[in-house]
């Protein structure tokens, strides 16, 4: 579920995303999935340049409720930010593409925050992914 959301948010925002440019000379869409912020991971590695609009998917952990016998409902929120780096990118149109392409693909989304009002823009989007099953005991 993870990478089909991330390759459908790179193919809507491809217009507008950045570039990571690594210490090896190897240039990417600025685009990343990253674990949970429990782990103190960071990304990208040090000494990588990022121009542009980046766009970050936190990896979140499911919550499982149980809702009868035999029935569940799992959520996942996953975390999403776009990030301008420079003056090159232009945040209102990335997040305007944002939201086309979560609405096209049937998401529910809050709407987007902005939560760093500074040189380097951030903007804030929950993404929540629910999935029902019935488990049938015969």
């Amino acid at each position: 579920m993870l990478l089909e959301i991330r390759n459908q948010l790179e193919a809507g925002l491809s217009s507008v995303l950045g570039e990571y440019v690594f210490p090896d000379g190897v240039i990417t869409p600025a685009i990343a999935v990253l674990p949970s912020d429990f782990w103190g991971y960071h990304y990208p590695p040090q000494q990588t340049k990022v121009s542009g609009i980046e766009l970050t998917i936190k990896q979140a952990i499911p919550t499982t409720n149980q809702l009868l016998s035999s029935e569940t409902l799992e959520r996942i929120n996953y975390d999403i930010h776009l990030k301008q780096w420079d003056r090159v990118g232009e945040l209102n149109t990335a997040t305007q593409l944002l939201i086309e392409c979560l609405q096209g693909n049937g998401y529910l989304f809050t709407s987007p925050e902005l939560i760093s009002p500074s040189s380097n823009n951030v903007i804030s989007v929950f993404l929540q992914v629910y999935s029902f099953s019935v488990i049938s005991i015969l």
